[in-house]
């Protein structure tokens, strides 16, 4: 569904869906535009595909779907409001959940559960993204006691990640909660040379604010 038009495109850095064409496209495609619109940093048009879908019918799982989309658009506390009416969706419930207690992870406050089912699904893994996700499930299980558990969380989000030091985040994070269990770092030990402890503590700081800067 992406062509170059000759008019109607509202951003000229964006060769694709000309966006006065979008009623002819059905609700999963629209969808789907406004989701690739966001991942390519266009919140307005993003905004501007889910307005024709407010002249339409939309069966559970679009309403529900858009709901997740409108709360990604606005962010913050009105993203909170936005997810937790969506959550009534049974279509989108665990993915409304899920986005919440991300957003509650990066403050501090954890809620595991959500997180923990959705892992459960590679499709809703990436969808919130795998290895944010997987991090921030690590970072709760260590908050909440479950060192050895924090450490298995924190490697598979360092596999997980492509951003270097995202990734080097991670695998902190999984090493100091080995550290902190008495366990084997995850992973071939000859691959595994984490920092001591007390090190790990000193950049941890750093490192998580640079790992939340690129969730902003």
């Amino acid at each position: 569904f992406f062509f170059q038009a000759e008019d109607g495109i509202r951003d000229y850095k964006v060769t694709g869906v000309q966006t006065c064409a979008l009623p002819i496209y059905d609700q999963r495609t629209i969808l789907e535009i406004a989701d690739l619109y966001l991942e390519m940093g266009h919140p307005d048009l993003a905004r501007d595909a889910l307005e024709v879908l407010r002249t339409r019918s939309l069966t559970a799982e679009s309403q529900g779907r858009m709901q997740v989309l409108e709360g990604r658009i606005v962010g913050g506390e009105e993203a909170r409001k936005i997810w937790l009416e969506a959550s009534k969706n049974p279509a989108v419930t665990k993915e409304a959940l899920a986005r919440i207690a991300m957003m509650d992870a990066l403050e501090g406050r954890c809620s595991v559960d959500p997180m923990a089912e959705a892992l459960e699904s590679p499709e809703l893994s990436q969808r919130l993204g795998e290895g944010v996700l997987r991090t921030l499930y690590a970072r709760c299980l260590g908050q909440g006691g479950n060192a050895e558990g924090s450490a298995v969380a924190g490697f598979n989000a360092a596999q997980s990640l492509q951003d270097p030091g995202s990734r080097r985040y991670a695998g902190w994070l999984s090493a100091r909660a080995a550290e902190q269990a008495q366990v084997p770092p995850p992973g071939d030990p000859a691959e595994v040379d984490p920092p001591d402890i007390w090190t790990l503590l000193s950049r941890e700081e750093k490192q998580q604010g640079e790992f939340s800067e690129k969730l902003a």
